[in-house]
């Protein structure tokens, strides 16, 4: 099994590669994995923050991600622990801005 750690790794992979303006796009502040649609106040996991409309539905639709690629990429929230992933992806993301100079 994967670790949470190496989830992530994959998934910023996968993101730089076909979503090249994702760190600038994502709101850390508002990142709550548990959210598959984008809120009101803008909350939404990874795939809301970056989907058509603020939908992972059509985000996973849009890149034809399946659910075995949704979890070794650590998108894939409903089998995740949701407090970890969170903690992980936050700050993975901030570690990344600080080193890219985003």
């Amino acid at each position: 099994m994967r670790t949470f750690e190496s989830q992530v790794a994959a998934g910023i992979q996968w993101l730089d590669e076909h979503e090249p303006e994702w760190l600038h796009r994502i709101d850390v502040t508002k990142l709550n994995m548990a959210i598959a649609v984008l809120t009101d106040e803008g909350c939404g996991c990874i795939g809301a923050q970056l989907g058509r409309d603020g939908n992972y539905h059509n985000w996973k639709r849009d890149h034809r991600l399946g659910i075995d690629e949704l979890f070794s990429l650590g998108f894939d929230c409903c089998s995740w622990d949701m407090e970890v992933s969170q903690r992980e992806w936050k700050n993975t993301i901030k570690i990344l801005r600080k080193q890219r100079g985003k």
